[in-house]
């Protein structure tokens, strides 16, 4: 079975110091630009539906990222709800490419997720004890 492993990598948490997050690299097509633009530091987090994106990078991937249909979401920024943009975008991880739904913010002060719709789900996630994340499919 194909695998990757992304060592998790050490931040900082306002509440609990230093912390380890399993952090990784995507490639996402960009339909503005008609190339793989590569976004790092994603945060894969099995608590989020949605895989999100902040504004300024999703205006490296598309023409206007307004241009699709919005909604909100909550939860990301505490107490107070979150305007995204639901756009189908390729995305590939490693050698894995697939097609996937990304929440484009309407704001840049979001963390870079990689949720579970069409997202994490194509995998199985094993988390290391702390130490990595290992996609397989």
């Amino acid at each position: 079975m194909p695998a990757l492993s992304f060592p998790y990598r050490i931040g900082h948490s306002d509440l609990l110091g230093r912390i380890r997050r399993p952090l990784l690299t995507i490639s996402i097509f960009s339909q503005r630009f008609h190339e793989w633009i590569e976004i790092q530091n994603l945060l894969a987090d099995t608590g989020a539906d949605l895989t999100l994106l902040p504004s300024h990078l999703g205006e490296l991937l598309l023409p206007d990222i307004r241009d699709a249909k919005g909604g909100v979401v909550r939860g990301i920024v505490p107490g107070r709800e979150l305007r995204v943009y639901l756009h189908r975008l390729s995305l590939r991880i490693g050698t894995r490419s697939f097609r996937g739904t990304v929440g484009i913010a309407d704001s840049a002060a979001v963390p870079a997720l990689l949720g579970r719709y069409q997202g994490l789900d194509r995998f199985t996630a094993v988390y290391r004890r702390g130490k990595a994340l290992v996609l397989e499919w």
